[in-house]
This record gives C-alpha cells, sequence and structure tokens, in this order.
C-alpha cells in the first residue's frame, strides 16, 4: 500500500494556499494526515491529527498511531514532501518500509539550488533531464540521464546525487511507486489529498467542542 504523508497549516487566511481560518485560535496549528489510494484509484484519509507544531516528536507520534490503524504484515510505500523530522521519523517507525520523496518538491528544491544561476533556456532543459533521472525504466536510461546532465552541469548532476536520489528515481527506489510511476498522477494525487482535507477541516471548524 502506498501512503501519502501531508501536512496542513491551520491560522489567519492569506498567509498560505492551503490554510484555513481558524478565528477562536491565535496559534497556527498544523494537521498531519495519511492518505492512500483504494482499489478504485479513489483518496480516502486513514488517519490525521492536530499538533501545535511540525516537530520529529510530533510526527514520531503520529506515525506511532497510524501504525496501529494499518494492517500488520503489510509492506507500506511513504511518500512526503521530504520534510526533515518527517525523513527522520519514517525509518524508526516503519524500519521495513521504503519512503519516497514527491518529485515536485525535489524539482523545487533543484530549481533553487542548483539550476537558479542558468539561463531560463538551459534551466528548463535541466528539469527535463531531471524527470529523465527520476523516470528512468532502467539503469541504462538512468546512467544516460546523468550523463546529459553532466554534460549540462557537473553541479547539478553532484546536486543529484547528494539528494537523495535513491528516494525518488525509479531504477534506484528500493519499493514499488506506482502511484507516482507518473509525474502528473502523483501531482495530481497530492492537490486532491491537500484540496479534500482542507474541505473536511473547513466543515469542522464550524462544529461544536
Amino acid at each position: 500500500m502506498e501512503c501519502v504523508c501531508h501536512t496542513i497549516k491551520l491560522g489567519a487566511v492569506g498567509k498560505l494556499p492551503y490554510e484555513i481560518c481558524m478565528e477562536m485560535y491565535e496559534q497556527v496549528m498544523i494537521c498531519f494526515v495519511a492518505s492512500a489510494l483504494n482499489g478504485n484509484d479513489e483518496l480516502f484519509t486513514i488517519a490525521f491529527a492536530i499538533a501545535d507544531s511540525e516537530t520529529y516528536e510530533n510526527w514520531k507520534w503520529f506515525l506511532n498511531n497510524l501504525k496501529k490503524a494499518l494492517l500488520s504484515g503489510r509492506r507500506t510505500v511513504f511518500i512526503s514532501d521530504r520534510a526533515k523530522d518527517l525523513k527522520e521519523a519514517v525509518p524508526e517507525i516503519f524500519p521495513m518500509d521504503h519512503h519516497g520523496y514527491c518529485l515536485r518538491h525535489i524539482k523545487a528544491n533543484f530549481m533553487t539550488e542548483a539550476a537558479a544561476r542558468y539561463r531560463k533556456a538551459l534551466k528548463d532543459s535541466m528539469v527535463k533531464t531531471l524527470n529523465k533521472v527520476a523516470f528512468a525504466l532502467n539503469e541504462s536510461e538512468y546512467v544516460a540521464a546523468l550523463t546529459e546532465m553532466e554534460r549540462k552541469s557537473p553541479e547539478a548532476k553532484d546536486w543529484i546525487l547528494r539528494n537523495d536520489v535513491e528516494h525518488w528515481a525509479n531504477t534506484q527506489f528500493p519499493g514499488e511507486r506506482t502511484l507516482w510511476s507518473d509525474g502528473d498522477h502523483w501531482l495530481s494525487t497530492a492537490v486532491s489529498l491537500v484540496s479534500t482535507t482542507t474541505d473536511f477541516l473547513l466543515f469542522c471548524q464550524n462544529l461544536v467542542v
């Protein structure tokens, strides 16, 4: 089973696209969410929790409770935005399972950290090559994509190898990644997760405590 872990900030409207107005609170809260796809390719929420901040301890607490809700003995592939605290918590609570990283977030980091200084045409070309690295079907395609990136920018190739490529490139990932074998599929799933959870929290906002 593939499980998407995500956080949504709850606070004043207008700060972030997915923030929700919680007028009764002055403090910004964090909603931890774990969702998955069912047999009909429909998104459903497995667990959610409200916490005061996104920390390692809070993620560990959430994942411990999530583990109780999952079928024992069934392998799980986690997909997340590569947040530092979550990166550390997943292997501790789920040592036998795999953790993949969202390519959309990888691309955003790549653009700011590896490709920012290049002109737009070359930058766009480098992102296309990054896609080839991520979606290569075999080792030879993966090596060819890395070589192509090295010709465009040796620093960009080094960035790829330094940034957990085994968690987001098909050929290097040890688990099954059917959910995001297609980049658009993953992106639509991530957007659906956020919008679905946001709608639910807006509904809960009006309930009596």
